[in-house]
């Protein structure tokens, strides 16, 4: 599939917000931002896993579809948070809050699993995107008879993962599946998800009604919504430059997944910015830092050719084709 620009631009925003709930500086603005982030997380996980779905080609051998998944999310979900975790390791007990005393094969075998099953930061994205795109993937493709019936199967096979292993989050899941089906099917996803700011005002209307406490129906609203706000947006301010910032970032959406956690983590444990407006500037900056670092470590990934080492991929970063 082309790339479609409004879609980039969503992509963009959402993983922005991501990044920005994961900024914890705003001092006495912290009751505010714990509103916004509850705001936020309706929407922005859950539009993201739709357009990852609606992204989702299938239409390749097994074995291409299965290295591609293992080359582009597998390798860098285990290398990367397996990176995270052994850096937490090391901090707490150099800081002394490590209170196992498990001896050292009980250490390995905890940090070993917990770099498979135990996901920090953004990576859980990776994961349950990994293994969404298995599920549907083989049922889809191995069972050809009935799409319905392979869509139920996909939708079983899901809340069994579930049971399994709570990390797997089913709503999330789902919304990638709607994604694919919308591909499937031949539906733009931006004449779906009609583009119109009165969904804005319907947000806000939702949010207020639930308190800003969201139950899976309400979220599922908030997503179509969001959405289609999104799209509004990107309709009206087609080729501005804040469209282009973030389109940039739609097109380096794996980047900012991978890299980001760890500069918004050294932000937060390295500097202190106290409370008041220096906690603000320090958001700010941390979320400045957390992107900006994250495409520099893109781009130096491709110069020292290991995109295609890491990734499986020419080039980790993608700038905006005139």
């Amino acid at each position: 599939m082309d790339r479609v620009p409004e879609i980039d631009f969503a992509k963009g925003v959402l993983i922005f917000l991501m990044v920005m709930c994961h900024v914890t500086y705003f001092g006495f603005m912290k009751d505010v931002m714990w509103d916004v982030s509850h705001f936020v997380y309706s929407f922005h996980m859950s539009g993201f896993f739709i357009i990852s779905g609606y992204l989702l080609n299938i239409n390749k051998d097994y074995r291409l579809y299965f290295n591609h998944l293992f080359r582009r999310i597998v390798i860098p979900y285990l290398l990367f948070n397996g990176i995270y975790c052994i850096l937490i390791y090391i901090v707490k007990n150099y800081t002394g809050l490590a209170t196992s005393n498990n001896n050292s094969f009980e250490l390995s075998w905890k940090l070993l699993s917990d770099i498979i099953l135990v996901p920090n930061s953004t990576y859980w994205y990776l994961q349950n995107l990994a293994v969404s795109m298995c599920l549907y993937y083989v049922f889809v493709k191995f069972y050809t008879k009935s799409y319905f019936i392979s869509i139920i199967f996909s939708v079983i096979a899901i809340l069994f993962v579930n049971g399994l292993y709570d990390g797997y989050n089913v709503f999330y899941a789902i919304c990638f599946i709607a994604g694919a089906i919308l591909r499937r099917n031949g539906i733009k996803i931006t004449v779906f998800f009609y583009p119109s700011f009165i969904s804005l005002l319907l947000m806000f209307i939702l949010a207020f009604y639930c308190k800003l406490s969201f139950s899976l129906y309400a979220s599922a609203i908030m997503t179509v919504l969001g959405l289609s706000v999104l799209f509004k947006i990107y309709e009206k301010a087609d080729e501005s430059k804040i469209v282009r910032f973030f389109t940039l970032l739609g097109y380096n959406t794996l980047s900012l997944v991978v890299f980001s956690s760890y500069f918004t983590g050294i932000m937060k444990n390295l500097f202190n910015f106290g409370s008041g407006w220096m906690s603000i500037i320090g958001g700010i900056l941390s979320l400045f830092v957390a992107v900006s670092f994250s495409l520099l470590i893109a781009k130096i990934f491709d110069i020292c050719k290991l995109s295609s080492i890491v990734f499986g991929v020419k080039s980790l970063y993608h700038p905006i084709k005139k």
